[in-house]
């Protein structure tokens, strides 16, 4: 091939490509996966509507202006409505018990989140909050937030080509809606019901030494104490060895994941070249599209820069001009596990110990 006809060929891939990206565009706008960044929000209800905007980077992160605090989320509300939309909707369908509206693989699913009742929380959780006497702030930012997130639903006249392509309506957001959002999101980093299955399967292979295996408790002269070095334990490590393949696998849990966890760490000013202690945070969370975060910038009545997560206000991960904060997994015990057995015709089996 001489090098005129590889460069009229490569100019004609180039102009397909170009008219195929300018179609791809044109038909996002048409169903709204592209946010008009250029809406206004005025009717957006607002204490100082003259002091509130939100301004955009080169990348579309948000940075929101306002001179209050309910100014500051009700924007915030707003920017994720114009992100995701979809994110919140398909969310808070699973978290209330009607994912399967948008797919029959979602019965399952929808089953299990009206077994736990994390709607039902989500109601209980407002009540209880807007009684509180300390729960003002709180009430004011999630109604706020809420406040903006509908705003931007209703201003856009296409929701997005997910709500093309599945036929789901968007319905204005809740707050009791949101706090059971926060209740998903919560169960969704919830690993002690998983610990107490794991401490069950080392007693059922180890017997009593399986409890000293899952002991994670320092004690003076114990391998790996506070103030010793850290190890691992030769006869721990021995039986582990003695494992079926299958039986290895089981051991990182229920779902066999490896690799999940989180971690952070400071350093004092006294180890740093600026004098300032430092903080790394590092939340091993799944890559997913959309991202589980939501990067965002608060200036005015609130000043922070970091990420919030995508379906909730307020910034998790990130810093003011004072100090830093990040998160961790918290292996908290706060679920009772209980093993049920059932006989062969499906019927509830009272006495397990028996035939």
């Amino acid at each position: 091939m001489t090098l005129q006809r590889i460069l009229r060929h490569d100019q004609m891939k180039s102009t397909i490509g170009n008219a195929l990206g300018a179609g791809i565009g044109l038909a996002n706008r048409w169903m709204g996966a592209v946010p008009e960044y250029e809406q206004a929000v005025q009717g957006l209800e607002l204490e100082k509507p003259a002091e509130a905007s939100i301004l955009r980077d080169g990348q579309g992160v948000p940075t929101i202006v306002a001179s209050t605090a309910a100014d500051a989320f009700a924007l915030h509300g707003f920017a994720v409505g114009q992100d995701r939309l979809w994110q919140i909707h398909s969310m808070r369908l699973v978290a209330i018990g009607r994912a399967a509206e948008l797919n029959a693989k979602g019965l399952t699913v929808s089953i299990f989140m009206r077994q736990l009742g994390l709607g039902k929380l989500g109601v209980e959780d407002w009540a209880e909050l807007k009684a509180s006497d300390d729960g003002a702030d709180a009430v004011t930012m999630i109604e706020s937030f809420v406040r903006g997130v509908n705003f931007a639903a209703n201003s856009r006249k296409a929701k997005g080509e997910m709500f093309m392509l599945s036929g789901s309506k968007w319905e204005p957001l809740t707050a009791e809606e949101l706090c059971a959002l926060w209740r998903l999101v919560s169960f969704a980093m919830s690993y002690g019901f998983q610990h107490s299955m794991i401490r069950q399967w080392l007693h059922d292979v180890f017997g009593e030494a399986g409890a000293e295996f899952s002991d994670t408790v320092d004690r003076a002269g114990a391998p790996g104490a506070s103030g010793g070095p850290p190890t691992v334990d030769p006869e721990m490590s021995k039986a582990f060895a003695t494992l079926s393949k299958a039986d290895r696998e089981w051991a990182f849990g229920p779902n066999g994941v490896k690799g999940d966890g989180s971690n952070w760490f400071v350093v004092s000013g006294e180890r740093s070249a600026s004098g300032k202690p430092m903080l790394a945070g590092d939340p091993h969370l799944t890559v997913t599209v959309p991202g589980f975060w939501y990067q965002i910038t608060y200036r005015g009545a609130v000043n922070a820069t970091g990420m919030a997560m995508a379906c909730v206000p307020g910034i998790i991960l990130g810093h003011n001009g004072k100090i830093g904060w990040s998160v961790t997994l918290g292996y908290t015990d706060v679920e009772d596990v209980f093993i049920e057995r059932f006989r062969a015709d499906g019927r509830y089996h009272p006495n397990p110990n028996k035939p």
